[in-house]
């Protein structure tokens, strides 16, 4: 439990305020095409962090407040959500994955995403089976960490000559490009 200000505000509502964020800079920036699945999931989240918000920190019951036909729709929404994700824990445990190889979904922020080995050295292939959400993952070429490759960032490395390109997580990338021999890949 964090205390911020007045309010206590739980690791839960935390991650949903953090995807509440990442939601808005990613429309605002216009970087967004994401299927029903994760919208719905994404909504499911934020709606149940603002409802219980409401209720325990202004003492609000905002349900009552909305129109019934409305009300109905978000249920049906958090119950597909919730429906999607009771499905995926289920394909999880079939497929006998381990709870602690998973990863969590920065977007619906379903602990569901399995990574799997795709047969190349320096790759994977990360699946939400929540939402579906799909990505590559890579190795960072440091710190040999697998992350999603949207998370890495491209350097050119030129020691004696031995030169050549090697993608990097941010935090490598943070203490690598202070190195003469390091310098960021200019995509331009």
């Amino acid at each position: 439990m964090i205390r911020a200000g007045k309010v206590n505000l739980s690791e839960r509502d935390l991650n949903a305020i953090r995807t509440a964020r990442e939601w808005r800079n990613l429309i605002t920036h216009y970087e967004f095409e994401f299927s029903t699945p994760t919208i719905k999931s994404v909504f499911s989240i934020l709606l149940g962090f603002y409802l219980e918000f409401n209720r325990n920190q202004l003492q609000q019951n905002i349900e009552m407040n909305l129109p019934t036909d409305l009300w109905s729709q978000a249920i049906k929404i958090n119950a597909y959500f919730e429906e999607l994700r009771s499905r995926a824990v289920k394909r999880i445990e079939e497929e006998n994955i381990d709870k602690q190889e998973l990863w969590i979904r920065k977007i619906c922020n379903a602990d569901t995403i399995v990574v799997h080995d795709i047969g190349n050295i320096n790759s994977l292939y990360a699946v939400c089976y929540t939402c579906g959400y799909n990505e590559d993952t890579v190795y960072c070429a440091k710190c040999i960490g697998p992350f999603y490759f949207s998370d890495l960032e491209l350097i050119h490395v030129n020691i004696l000559e031995d030169e050549r390109l090697e993608y990097v997580c941010r935090d490598c990338f943070e203490s690598l490009v202070t190195f003469d021999h390091v310098q960021p890949f200019d995509r331009s």
